[in-house]
């Protein structure tokens, strides 16, 4: 899989972050339409794990969840649902990622497929104007910006050593932008959370980690700068408070 270039130069962009689908928050889909409107979104890109894929994961698949065709039925109803990410946005761009390539590793690994026997993702999902991509550049007014699902300090060095900033998927609980001066100008590293339901049984890995989801995604204005979006969370609930 190639990487991708898009020109976002006086544009709006958003980068929405692992959502793992049908794992995923339940105002996911209603929060990211009201960012979209608030901020007059012209396009987005996805950081990855866009679906969880628990039931075929290498690791064990717990049986109180379902199995590998209801997941994946599921999944695709989610993201075709009313306000779903398919009707928000028919064009999407995303990067490549650990949970959202389970099926081709899988079919690499167990049956020793060549990926070119198997279906495109945009074939699985039917969601023809979907692109994914290894790792996606941002051509922005004030620089390159390298996207990625999640590669840590890795992807700082290598977009360092480039003079481009840098925003990451993968890590739920890391929310924030740092910035530093190099000989290129002042260059950003940003992480922005996730969008899943960290109560789901799908997430008890986690459950003794002390950092805990943050939930919320990034947006690029027009002139290049980086804008984080939190979701306001009712602590009682664990529902969206209806806030931007």
């Amino acid at each position: 899989m190639n990487d991708l270039t898009l020109d976002i130069r006086n544009k709006n962009l958003l980068v929405i972050p692992d959502l793992h689908i049908p794992y995923h928050h339940p105002d996911a889909f209603r929060w990211l339409k009201k960012v979209k409107s608030h901020f007059k979104i012209h396009m987005a890109i996805s950081l990855g794990d866009e679906i969880d894929g628990q039931s075929i994961s290498f690791h064990h698949h717990s049986p109180e969840l379902a199995s590998p065709a209801d997941e994946l039925n599921r999944a695709i109803k989610i993201i075709h649902q009313k306000n779903g990410l398919h009707e928000q946005w028919p064009e999407l761009y995303l990067c490549e990622s650990n949970h959202g390539s389970l099926y081709l590793r899988r079919s690499s690994k167990i049956a020793s497929l060549p990926a070119a026997y198997m279906k495109e993702y945009k074939d699985i999902y039917k969601t023809p104007k979907w692109r994914w991509a290894s790792n996606i550049l941002l051509k922005s007014n004030k620089g390159l910006i390298y996207c990625t699902h999640g590669r840590s300090s890795v992807a700082l060095k290598m977009a360092l050593s480039e003079g481009t900033s840098a925003i990451q998927g993968h890590y739920h609980s890391r929310f924030g932008i740092n910035y530093v001066k190099t000989g290129s100008g002042i260059l950003f590293n940003a992480f922005c959370g996730s969008l899943i339901d960290e109560s789901s049984i799908a997430f008890e890995y986690g459950k003794l980690n002390l950092n805990k989801a943050v939930l919320g995604a990034l947006r690029i204005s027009k002139d290049g700068s980086p804008h984080l979006i939190k979701m306001d969370i009712n602590k009682k609930t664990n529902r969206w408070s209806g806030k931007l």
